[in-house]
């Protein structure tokens, strides 16, 4: 150290951050809309978020697509949670020890190449539900009628999941119901729609529309009405699964969830593709990939952009759509106990401008798009814990000094290392690097 000062430029923000848009499990929200307090999934389960960062950034950032997956956006330094393939000949052996690496160096699918696998983890079961209250609903007048009528005030999973399952697919809440859009020739799907509404005890009823092959199968109940929008979504682009359904301990609601779901939206097929489903919703798409993977089941999903379109001469947007496919032979997805191994196909690294985001949670992890990143980690807590904190000058970027110091190096992003030479000449270098020059006293 003698012939050099070695220091580290900070902010109270963190260093590895992802794009706004950035899906996160748990609420499946955006990253830009999670706050702290709230609950995720982490590689563990269920993880509360203790701290939200958020910042401007100026710099690189990676996008890594994987087979099957949604690509995702992270700054270079954000750890991943990996899996490492070595080429055998023409074979790949796959590891199970799980490594965190930056993104910037994971290594991409090649014939006859090393290689990295991203991991997706089982799903939690965390939720114990077998029925729902409707209360919530109606007013304190409407329950008073529904008793009056002895109509329902309740939702069993066990009956209903299925049709919730439908309506995600099909349905649409209507004035004075829930309404199932179907095939004239779908019979067996519309009396099963009548058999689960009278089990529910409600009175189902039937439209044919005059010159189309379609029947409308109303359940009629306003609060359904509203109560089904309110778990699911409305509209097909906002349809969801419930977090009751997501995360419910039981297999079986949530199997007949997705049977009912299947119905509505997928097809099965006979050769290669076993099943196929198409969707508008991103978020539909992310959370029935994860729930497959509680089945040891994969489905691999493909976001279809669509032209813009003109209609009477006008341009309307069309919407873009999300494709998923479960094969009979997962094709270089690899299943262990409790997670899938994913190859990373491609990791490009472009500039970047604009606000970018992290998080802090309990076990140290969450999920971008299902895939298992690190929480955010300041470099100061890291050299804390190795004990190296004192060797370091901080340079605070959010003081006058600290701002000047950046412009006058050029230094566009923070935190960062820097080696400032008895000369004044200041050189960056990596945080492995760094870590390293300190532990050896150099």
């Amino acid at each position: 150290m003698s012939d050099a000062e070695i220091a580290i430029i900070v902010t109270e923000t963190c260093p590895h951050c992802t794009p706004k848009d950035s899906v996160i499990p748990g609420d499946f929200k955006q990253i830009a809309e999670i706050s702290e307090g709230a609950s995720i999934l982490g590689f563990t389960g269920e993880v509360s978020i203790s701290r939200a960062f958020r910042r401007e950034y100026k710099g690189k950032m990676n996008r890594i697509k994987a087979c099957g997956i949604l690509p995702f956006d992270l700054t270079p330094d954000h750890l991943v949670l990996t899996v490492e393939g070595i080429a055998k000949g023409s074979s790949i052996e796959v590891g199970d020890e799980l490594v965190w690496k930056p993104a910037s160096k994971l290594r991409e699918y090649g014939y006859a190449k090393d290689r990295d696998y991203l991991v997706i983890s089982k799903p939690l079961k965390k939720i114990e539900c077998k029925e729902l209250s409707l209360r919530n609903f109606t007013t304190k007048r409407g329950v008073e009628t529904a008793l009056g009528m002895k109509a329902p005030l309740k939702f069993p999973l066990d009956i209903g999941a299925w049709l919730l399952g439908l309506y995600v697919a099909e349905g649409c809440p209507g004035g004075k119901g829930v309404r199932f859009c179907l095939g004239s020739f779908e019979k067996e799907m519309i009396a099963k729609v009548i058999e689960i509404g009278r089990k529910l005890g409600y009175s189902p009823c039937m439209t044919h529309v005059k010159g189309e092959r379609e029947t409308i199968v109303e359940i009629p109940s306003r609060i359904l009405s509203r109560a089904f929008p309110n778990w699911c979504g409305r509209g097909a682009r906002n349809k969801r699964i419930p977090q009751f359904i997501m995360y419910n301990i039981n297999d079986d609601v949530v199997r007949d969830f997705l049977s009912g779901y299947i119905s509505g939206d997928g097809c099965v097929k006979g050769d290669s593709c076993i099943l196929q489903i198409a969707t508008a919703s991103k978020i539909l798409a992310l959370q029935l990939q994860l729930l497959l993977v509680r089945f040891n089941r994969f489905l691999y999903i493909t976001r279809v952009r669509r032209k813009d379109q003109f209609i009477l001469g006008r341009k309307v947007d069309a919407v873009d759509w999300y494709s998923l496919k479960e094969y009979k032979k997962r094709r270089k997805i690899k299943l262990f106990e409790d997670y899938f191994a994913i190859p990373i196909a491609e990791n490009i690294q472009t500039d970047f401008e604009g606000r970018v985001f992290n998080l802090e949670t309990e076990d140290a992890t969450y999920l971008v798009n299902n895939i298992v990143v690190h929480n955010c980690e300041t470099l100061k807590e890291t050299l804390k814990e190795k004990g190296l904190l004192d060797k370091v000058k901080i340079i605070n970027a959010s003081t006058t000094e600290g701002r000047t110091f950046a412009v006058m190096n050029n230094i566009m992003a923070v935190p960062t290392c820097v080696i400032i030479n008895k000369d004044g000449n200041v050189n960056q270098c990596s945080n492995d690097e760094f870590i390293k020059l300190l532990e050896n006293g150099k």
